[in-house]
């Protein structure tokens, strides 16, 4: 259950919210601001009954005309993320992500790396790996306006012979 209230403000390069939830008591704010390209943008989280900051997050980032890349500073600037992101040709993105999280000195920095391929106006295949041996796979086909059809698949590259891969399949029906 919850009772929710949501205000927005919006300006040409300026957005900020506030959403309050009055059962289970707790305000959430963001804000963004940008300029030329550059934006900067910072999120808190307050619980009014323990009346403790449960989340802050920051954002830096620069969009050019066909590529982007941001710095996140999450849960309270203990995790760290850098991404790009580049639209290689009309039919080519690609992307790469690293990840630290200060307080899991064990998992050191992850990394991904991503990339779509546009087959043809209604299909795409999309492809991602990780420094952990992980593949994703999928291919997506809209079948008739409004109607897309998806399959995927998560392969653990580390453990081939083992039963630790998933599969699926999804149809979304948009309006």
């Amino acid at each position: 259950r919850a009772l929710r209230t949501k205000i927005n403000y919006q300006q040409d390069n300026l957005f900020a919210r506030v959403n309050v939830d009055a059962l289970n008591p707790a305000v959430t704010a963001d804000v963004t601001i940008s300029r030329d390209g550059a934006l900067a943008g910072a999120e808190l989280a307050y619980d009014l009954n323990s009346g403790a900051v449960t989340k802050t997050n920051s954002t830096l980032g620069f969009a050019g005309p066909d590529y982007m890349i941001t710095m996140q500073g999450n849960n309270s600037l203990n995790m760290f993320q850098l991404a790009f992101y580049q639209r290689v040709t009309a039919n080519v993105e690609a992307g790469a992500r690293a990840v630290y999280d200060y307080k899991n000195p064990e998992g050191g920095v992850s990394a991904e790396l991503a990339t779509k391929y546009v087959l043809d106006k209604d299909a795409f295949v999309k492809a991602k790996v990780d420094n952990s041996g992980r593949m994703g796979l999928s291919f997506t086909q809209t079948l008739r306006p409004g109607v897309k059809l998806s399959l995927a698949g998560l392969f653990d590259t580390t453990r081939l012979q083992e039963n630790a891969h998933k599969m699926g399949a999804a149809l979304t029906f948009e309006a």
